[in-house]
């Protein structure tokens, strides 16, 4: 690894203790100290760096495009900056958690990120899967798509997606134990991710990623592209949002939402509410309705303690 300057620009690849890891492009990359009372750069930021005796840091971060994070009760975990398209990785049994999945659809649409569902493991079969679910979310997400890293099956078209020369970066999200590690490492043989095993009683995995790590696709600087890989995640916090917004990042349900009879209509117990209609009527599939409600009483709880 080089430790000469050879540009003021640079992606951030690595953020660990007030240092991090800046790509210069062209497989040149160093170490910068952050300033104790400066912002902490997050992964897929560009940063300005500058010389400093006995190695560089960071002097600013310029604007970011966008910023995926998540937060529970006043503290809050940026995942990655200036993110072009979120692919959130799932399984067939009890890693497809519903849950997580709509809540990082809904950190996603907060900031206009594009973002699509991958299926891995399909080669453990998906019975327990509901068909209508899934067309539900192929509804209002970019690709749903069906892979198997054991087969090599369906691993082209997440490729496909990659190659697209979007601006920002590509970020990989999941719960602990769907395969994140296996499918980088079948789309960028050299990356090395770790692969971690799944429990036998629970169902999860074990993490083996304990923070954001870019690997560079092209480009330096500006014009840089990675593919980030985030922590193996069981919860993502929402309460940096208000409650009253999440219908506007549920698609399905900001639809139905604007026929509900009152405007300031909550979707749980008001007469008249097109939602719930929507829910009775297989028009809203209940795991996500469900999710609405999760995600509400939380941010709700977080609003009444100020955080």
């Amino acid at each position: 690894m080089k430790e000469k300057i050879s540009s003021s620009r640079g992606t951030v690849l690595q953020v660990s203790r007030r240092r991090v890891l800046v790509s210069l492009g062209e497989g040149e990359s160093l170490f910068a100290a952050v300033a104790a009372n400066g912002e902490e750069p997050s992964v897929g930021d560009v940063v300005v760096v500058e010389p400093f005796p006995g190695g560089a840091r960071v002097l600013s971060i310029l604007e970011r495009r966008s910023l995926l994070r998540r937060s529970y009760f006043g503290r809050t975990k940026n995942l990655a900056a200036n993110v072009g398209h979120l692919l959130i990785i799932t399984a067939p049994g009890p890693l497809f958690n519903t849950h997580f999945i709509d809540r990082a659809l809904v950190a996603a649409a907060a900031e206009g990120i594009p973002a699509s569902l991958i299926i891995n493991k399909i080669d453990l079969g998906l019975a327990d899967i509901n068909p209508k679910l899934l067309e539900h979310y192929r509804r209002f997400i970019t690709q749903l798509l069906f892979v198997s890293c054991r087969a090599n099956e369906g691993v082209e078209a997440v490729e496909d997606i990659i190659a697209q020369d979007l601006p920002g970066h590509f970020v990989f999200c999941g719960v602990s134990g769907v395969g994140k590690s296996s499918l980088l490492n079948r789309i960028l043989p050299n990356s090395g991710r770790s692969v971690g095993e799944v429990s036998r009683k629970t169902g999860q995995g074990k993490q083996t990623t304990s923070l954001a790590v870019g690997i560079p696709l092209k480009g330096a600087g500006d014009n840089a592209q990675l593919i980030i890989d985030t922590p193996g995640l069981q919860h993502f916090g929402l309460t940096h949002l208000l409650a009253a917004s999440v219908p506007l990042y549920l698609p399905d349900l900001s639809l139905y939402s604007q026929r509900c009879e009152f405007r300031d209509c909550r979707h749980t117990v008001e007469p008249s509410c097109a939602v719930r209609k929507a829910v009775e009527d297989g028009d809203i599939s209940t795991s996500r309705y469900e999710s609405y409600l999760h995600i509400t009483e939380e941010l709700r709880s977080a609003e009444k303690q100020g955080k």
